[in-house]
């Protein structure tokens, strides 16, 4: 069996591309942000009809742990449940997938994952600041997502995306771990060689970007950004943005996130 694929990234910093790239069933599947390891289950639909051919009966794994006493089983013993996502879905996936693995962007718990699956490969993800701040706005005003209802200010961006970067940095030091950047994957034609051969993928070309965006109404356009294909047409934009006050809060958001910035190699100007 391959090495379990842990993508470790921050929201709105690519993760959902990086999934996209690392599946093709029936060689691999990237599940998104199942939250597992902090007692959740939050498998797509589109996803269990997907997967339902190829074994594991990923619909009723869920139903099962959707059921109150379950679900409160799993929310006080995230380990637990971890082991039955391993034992119950994974292990008999494992039969017709060569491999499997999670997107995550909310990281408490990531070690119940690691203890889970030895052989966990963890990629971290990053994508300038600047960029995430403004891709977390455009959410906000499509009234759609976690923060759909909140004023998204440069200090709440920091606050809700710091503490998952220690938990990056933490895996990164103690796990088998790449580091990259989203502009790099869309740039750069190695970037994906260099994934690929981190976690072993059976995948010999990437997936299609924007497969699982194109399944969900509210973020078709975001599929339609890169029509089944890397491109780099959301890379460096607060550098073209015509609103002073926007390019403020990117810049504040950067001061904000400077270890952050420095970490993935993002430069001041």
């Amino acid at each position: 069996m391959r090495p379990f694929v842990y993508i470790a990234a921050l929201r709105r910093s690519g993760s959902t591309i990086l999934s996209e790239l690392l599946t093709d069933p029936p060689k691999s599947f990237i599940f998104r942000e199942p939250g597992i390891a902090r007692g959740r289950y939050e498998l797509h639909p589109d996803d269990i009809e997907t997967l339902r051919p190829l074994g594991g009966r990923p619909g009723d794994f869920k139903l099962r742990w959707s059921r109150w006493l379950n679900r409160r089983l799993a929310r006080h013993n995230p380990a637990h449940f971890v082991k039955a996502f391993r034992d119950e879905l994974i292990i008999p996936l494992s039969d017709r997938v060569e491999q499997l693995g999670v997107k995550e962007i909310a990281h408490e718990g990531w070690g119940r994952y690691a203890r889970a699956f030895p052989d966990m490969r963890v990629i971290v993800l990053g994508r300038d600041p600047r960029d995430i701040y403004l891709s977390m706005l455009d959410r906000r005003r499509k009234g759609v997502g976690r923060l759909s209802g909140e004023t998204l200010t440069p200090e709440r961006a920091a606050e809700l995306l710091l503490p998952e970067f220690e938990h990056q940095r933490t895996m990164a030091e103690v796990l088998p771990s790449l580091r990259i950047t989203y502009e790099r994957l869309c740039t750069d034609p190695s970037a994906f060689d260099e994934v690929r051969a981190h976690v072993d993928s059976p995948l010999q070309a990437p997936g299609s970007a924007g497969r699982f965006n194109q399944a969900n109404p509210q973020r078709r356009d975001e599929a339609a950004i890169h029509a089944g294909s890397l491109t780099a047409k959301r890379t460096d934009r607060w550098r073209s943005i015509d609103d002073t006050q926007a390019t403020e809060a990117c810049q504040e958001v950067f001061d904000r996130m400077r270890e952050y910035a420095g970490y993935f190699g993002y430069a001041e100007g």
